[in-house]
């Protein structure tokens, strides 16, 4: 092997180090103390960590506190978010999605998925055809299953949902 061969066989290691340290697959993969990772659009944590308040409870009930629980959502969905939900332009393609696990030690025993959607006015508990069942005035819920049982439009409204991202708006 000849010295210019081996002089970039030496540097390749540290270029792919570097190229991967600041890649932004790398940057998207910094969770925080709770389980959220806004540049990725996802939280994998607790009912108990959803809320940034380690206290042992979901929104001040212990039930969900240990469960399991995945949110997904678009960019969409964290501009109404820091928007608080105010552009008369409306919010199209907005959504969000949970995956609440309760089969865990210490868990509430019950299984959900849910996914919202922002559909613009609507009243509360009203089913929107081939949509879901409309929530606070604006968003559709999907109650894609709960406790091993599916259900498709005028769906039930979730006993729990994490519905605010924290630390946005």
């Amino acid at each position: 092997m000849n010295n210019r061969m081996a002089r970039l066989l030496g540097v390749l290691p540290a270029v792919l180090v570097a190229l991967i340290v600041a890649s932004p697959a790398t940057a998207q993969s910094a969770f925080d103390d709770y389980g959220y990772n806004h540049d990725a659009m996802i939280f994998v944590g607790t009912g108990d960590s959803w809320d940034r308040s380690l206290d042992g409870t979901y929104e001040g009930d212990p039930t969900y506190a240990n469960d399991r629980l995945t949110v997904r959502w678009n960019e969409e969905w964290a501009r109404g978010m820091q928007e608080q939900w105010t552009d008369p332009d409306g919010y199209t393609g907005a959504w969000l999605s949970n995956q609440w696990n309760g089969n865990v030690p210490g868990g509430s025993g019950e299984l959900a998925s849910y996914k919202f959607s922002w559909v613009g006015d609507c009243a509360a508990g009203e089913a929107i055809e081939g949509v879901g069942t409309c929530m606070r005035d604006q968003f559709a819920v999907i109650v894609v299953s709960e406790d091993h049982e599916s259900a498709y439009g005028a769906a039930p409204l979730p006993t729990r949902a994490a519905f605010n991202i924290q630390g946005l708006g």
